[in-house]
């Protein structure tokens, strides 16, 4: 039996993750980013194309709306926490690639644009939008109409889906 040291090529790539955090900091990491935004995709899809659409035909028009309002309010601002959380994590993980890289290296990265974009049409839609549909729809003058002001929700929870999909 020799007692000699191993050439590289036997030599183990180092492992600085535990198995635990791997999912989390590793490669998996992205991934299931990825997951969360495809999920959150799943819960817009269920919420816009299944539960308001069942709503309305189910219930009385008024009664079908608030339903949905505050279904499309619990999504919103369930997605608010879940993307500043989701931004902090690409930030950060940014930032760490980034470390002794130099100042070039600083440079967001697309995703995180992806989500912001996601996060600002959330924001326009249910801190801005809604508030004006609420007031429109007792029937005072906010520029636009009802009709208007829910079309343009409905183009900005679109863009916010696609976004999430261009993160994924």
């Amino acid at each position: 039996m020799s007692a000699h040291a191993p050439t590289p090529e036997q030599t183990p790539p180092a492992q600085p993750l535990t198995p635990c955090a791997a999912p989390l900091l590793g490669r998996g990491w992205s991934a299931g980013l990825a997951g969360l935004a495809l999920a959150w995709l799943g819960v817009m899809g269920a919420v816009g194309g299944l539960a308001a659409p069942v709503l309305f035909g189910l219930l009385e028009r008024q009664q079908a709306g608030q339903v949905a309002g505050r279904l499309f309010a619990l999504e919103a601002q369930g997605f608010c926490l879940l993307a500043v959380a989701m931004i902090l994590m690409v930030a950060a993980k940014a930032r760490r690639a980034s470390e002794g890289q130099g100042q070039a290296a600083h440079r967001m990265p697309d995703s995180l644009l992806w989500l912001l974009g996601a996060l600002m049409c959330t924001v326009l839609g249910h801190f801005a939008l809604q508030p004006l549909m609420a007031q429109a729809k007792a029937g005072q003058d906010v520029g636009l109409s009802f009709g208007q002001l829910h079309g343009l929700s409905s183009v900005l929870f679109l863009v916010k889906a696609l976004a999430l999909a261009g993160f994924a």
